[in-house]
């Protein structure tokens, strides 16, 4: 019973060990399976990769082209090269500086498109101003000609100083229409210009060309306090468009300002839920690692006891294995034997049959000389025979002749009496036995005494 217990605990184990050694087996298989996949979707995304960089350093060279052409700033900008083996690290760094090349294409547009508006307001400012002259200069003309033909029409019986009163007071009335005040602080600057043009005028000419020298230095003075306010309009206009400029500046600022600030808010609110969910995977992860741990212990000791039993398996079927090994040594030992002396019988027989063979060659040989001999002797019997019936007739006839009182007593061949024809039993008994041919006259030959 202790025999049979052992033999179906070492068949148990035998049959677990092999079990585990197939599962094993079909893990491995599965491990590299999975390898080769791994190794496959990795030179694809390799492959891919490498793709994707090449298109982002084209755009990135055609992006610095444009900035170039854009803006100065790009010139000092350099195209690095990275030489990096992982392709996901190079592709984050080409990515980064497209990012940077994208925001100095829109900081340095902004700046276009902000310098575009400002000379755009400037030109339409002065388009503005220039029709706005236009205007007035057309107007002031106009009032000028009607008032200088009334005033010509009047002043013609009057003095050289009524003249010049009632041309100042032309002038006056003419930009009073016109919108303009006529300041006296604004004539007082050019009160010296118009004294001395005065004085030259009463010293040098007569009243006509003093007429004429006062109405142009009349119109010089109003072209000079024209173009004087017409600068000051352009600089509170340009002061004007800078302010309008600075406050959109501003406005867009606050506006930027707000948003990264709504940003930055909802940037802190998803790093505070990213924190709470970082923490709660955190203590998961301890809890996964600690079970994890239990678990690696006990399977550490369940595979450190089938490592037990497996080498004491292992050794008892080494032992069995040497004791089969011993038997089947034994067993090729007595087969060896065995051979041996089947060898050496087959020698034997062949030795045998080869001797038999020789013996079956010399009868045949045998035979033939007696076949042969036997022919030459049935021949010569043949012709024996025929010699004695010749002879026998002889002496048959003459002692017929001498008498038939005397009687035969002795028949050397006695054939006619025994009613025996030799070629008639030659022919009869000549028969074919095998290959070989047998003589049965040999019989009566050996009976036959010659």
């Amino acid at each position: 019973m202790g025999e049979q217990f052992k033999e179906q605990s070492y068949h148990l184990s035998d049959s677990e060990f092999k079990e585990n050694e197939d599962r094993n087996l079909t893990e491995i298989e599965v491990c590299h399976a999975t390898i080769f996949s791994l190794i496959e979707e990795r030179i694809k995304r390799d492959v891919v990769l490498s793709c994707i960089v090449d298109s982002i350093r084209l755009t990135q060279k055609m992006l610095c082209q444009i900035g170039c052409q854009m803006h100065e700033q790009f010139q000092e900008f350099e195209l690095v090269e990275s030489n990096l083996e992982d392709l996901s690290d190079e592709l984050v760094i080409e990515t980064g500086s497209i990012c940077k090349i994208v925001n100095l294409l829109e900081s340095s547009f902004r700046e276009y498109e902000k310098m575009r508006k400002k000379e755009k307001r400037e030109l339409e400012s002065s388009i503005l101003s220039l029709t706005e002259e236009n205007r007035d200069i057309s107007g002031l003309l106009k009032i000028a000609i009607m008032e200088k033909e009334a005033m010509e029409k009047r002043s013609k019986g009057n003095n050289g100083d009524n003249r010049r009163a009632a041309i100042f007071q032309m002038a006056e009335k003419g930009l009073q229409k016109v919108g303009f005040g006529f300041v006296m602080g604004v004539l007082s600057g050019d009160n010296n210009q118009a004294e001395s043009v005065a004085s030259c005028n009463s010293s040098t000419k007569s009243d006509a060309s003093d007429g004429e020298k006062e109405v142009v230095s009349l119109v010089v003075t109003v072209e000079n306090i024209m173009k004087n306010l017409r600068t000051e309009i352009n600089d509170l206009r340009r002061s004007l468009d800078e302010s309008r400029l600075n406050c959109e500046r501003l406005q867009t600022l606050a506006d930027d300002h707000a948003e990264k600030l709504e940003k930055n808010e909802q940037y802190i609110k998803d790093l505070k839920e990213r924190e709470a969910l970082l923490s709660n995977s955190v203590d998961e992860l301890t809890r996964e690692i600690t079970i994890a741990g239990e678990e690696i212990a006990r399977w550490r000791e369940a595979c450190e006891l089938e490592v037990e039993a497996g080498k004491s398996s292992i050794k008892e079927l080494e032992k069995e294995y040497n004791v089969q090994m011993l038997q089947l040594k034994d067993e090729l030992h007595r087969t060896k034997a065995a051979l041996e002396t089947s060898n050496n019988k087959l020698q034997l027989k062949e030795r045998l049959a080869t001797t038999a063979m020789a013996a079956q060659a010399a009868a045949e040989t045998c035979l033939r000389l007696a076949d042969s001999r036997s022919a030459g002797l049935r021949d010569r019997i043949e012709e024996l025979t025929r010699e004695l019936e010749g002879e026998e007739g002889g002496n048959f006839r003459r002692e017929r002749r001498r008498g038939a009182h005397r009687r035969v007593r002795h028949v050397c061949w006695p054939w006619q009496g025994l009613g025996f024809s030799p070629a008639a039993s030659r022919v009869r008994n000549w028969h074919p036995i095998g290959n070989r041919r047998s003589v049965p006259e040999m019989e009566a030959l050996l009976r036959i005494r010659i």
